[in-house]
């Protein structure tokens, strides 16, 4: 079977890029038709494969869904250069000046002016000091000044140097971090060198790919960090130089930015896949990923807490499989509540299990646990107004915890909390261990 492909690059930052209509025996493409792509010796070769689909043409714009993935075959949450590339591509095969790409349920608008690409990214950015200690303990280095755990659609832990470590350095420490307990998620990495001029010097070790010669979702999630704290004059138009290139960022407000940089078009072409082969492939993950998903029970412990109330919080969450694998994620928030805390560490842990599996959640707050099982039906009945007629508080959460909890299994059970019970315990250091990171 052809696949056709379009091979673009912007910043040295390089891309496949197919439309989805050519999906295999009608499914959807899998993990070893990713990894073969883009291996650079055996397939056709790049950081990232991005799959598009136009959905119309209408007024010169093209209206287009995208989903991406790594060269490991894992999925990205969004790519900015690759975004850009996908809009160059739209004018050149559709004759579009601007292309409206849907990732997920966030949109980017792409549009090319003189040979140059313009994103405009409107996203809700997450910030926050990270660790220091906890990074030089990881690194083993004194380089780093500050470091910034940021979320612009995916994540990214910005660090910024003293002096730009060697590219072997970088690799070398990102594959550590990347992968570290501390990111349950997994994170992109980037090194950053303020300059006089109060540009920057960047270099990027990308989730899933490796170290990069650029990277537009490191070049914002980097100038997010300059703005929030200040670390350049020029805050509201940023200049980032990396190996591919230049990009510059304009702030239009604290959440919109425009990116603009270069994009190229290299060649096109079609590979032949065998298809039985990736068909088999295709099953036999299918196949794992329903043995997951009938295993049979999973125990959850949760914990939240905040230093002043509000003020900076963290969250815990234990998880344990029915054959006793264990695994724990936490987070923090610079300006929350205990309450918003113990709320988040339920959804974060019902976000990371299957749909399928039969759950059991220990909770110390009865906060959750009478919420979610007798309190909220009356909330909804009623509008979201408690029995005073006020509006409930943490109501966005409130309604994604219900959505979770929608055709799922799920025993609550409360624990009381400073018993001795020793996963509550541990949850809740995991809690104040987050909380502590963040400055009061």
């Amino acid at each position: 079977m052809l696949i056709h492909f379009y091979k673009m690059q912007s910043l040295g930052n390089d891309f496949v890029i197919i439309e989805q209509n050519q999906q295999l025996n009608n499914t959807a493409f899998n993990t070893e038709f990713f990894k073969k792509i883009s291996n650079r010796n055996y397939g056709i070769g790049c950081d990232l494969i991005a799959i598009y689909k136009i959905n119309k043409i209408e007024n010169n714009t093209a209206f287009v869904y995208a989903s991406f993935f790594n060269s490991d075959g894992s999925q990205a949450e969004i790519c900015g250069n690759a975004t850009r590339c996908i809009g160059l591509l739209m004018q050149r095969i559709k004759n579009c000046s601007q292309t409206i790409i849907q990732v997920d349920n966030s949109e980017y608008k792409v549009h090319i002016k003189n040979a140059t690409t313009y994103l405009t990214w409107s996203t809700k950015t997450k910030i926050s000091k990270f660790d220091l200690s906890v990074i030089k303990e990881i690194t083993n280095t004194n380089n780093i000044v500050d470091a910034y755990k940021v979320s612009v659609g995916n994540p990214h832990l910005v660090l910024f140097v003293k002096t730009m470590p060697t590219l072997e350095e970088i690799k070398n420490t990102g594959e550590i971090i990347e992968k570290h307990s501390v990111f349950p998620n997994r994170t992109n990495v980037e090194f950053a060198v303020l300059r006089q001029d109060n540009s920057i010097d960047l270099r990027v070790f990308e989730r899933g790919v490796g170290l990069t010669l650029g990277c537009g979702s490191g070049a914002m999630a980097t100038a997010v960090s300059t703005k929030k704290f200040k670390i350049s004059e020029n805050v509201d138009h940023i200049s980032i130089h990396q190996l591919g290139g230049n990009i510059e960022i304009k702030f239009l407000t604290d959440e919109t930015f425009i990116q603009k940089a270069k994009a190229e078009y290299i060649f096109s072409g079609d590979i032949e896949i065998d298809e039985l082969y990736f068909s088999s492939a295709l099953m036999k993950e299918t196949e794992q990923q329903n043995c997951n998903k009938n295993s049979s029970k999973i125990t959850i412990y949760t914990d939240g807490a905040c230093s002043g109330n509000p003020g900076p919080g963290g969250w815990g969450a234990i998880l344990i499989s029915n054959d006793n694998k264990i695994s724990e994620l936490s987070g923090n928030e610079v300006n929350t509540t205990n309450n918003k805390m113990e709320l988040t560490a339920v959804i974060k842990a019902l976000e990371s299990v299957s749909s399928e599996q039969e759950i059991e959640i220990f909770t110390e707050s009865q906060y959750v646990k009478e919420g979610i099982t007798n309190w909220i039906k009356k909330w909804v009945k009623n509008n979201w107004k408690n029995s005073e007629k006020k509006e409930v508080k943490n109501k966005e959460l409130w309604e994604q915890l219900l959505k979770l909890s929608a055709n799922r299994k799920i025993t609550w059970k409360w624990v009381r909390g400073h018993n001795g019970d020793t996963f509550n315990e541990k949850v809740d250091a995991l809690a104040r261990n987050e909380c502590s990171k963040l400055p009061l």
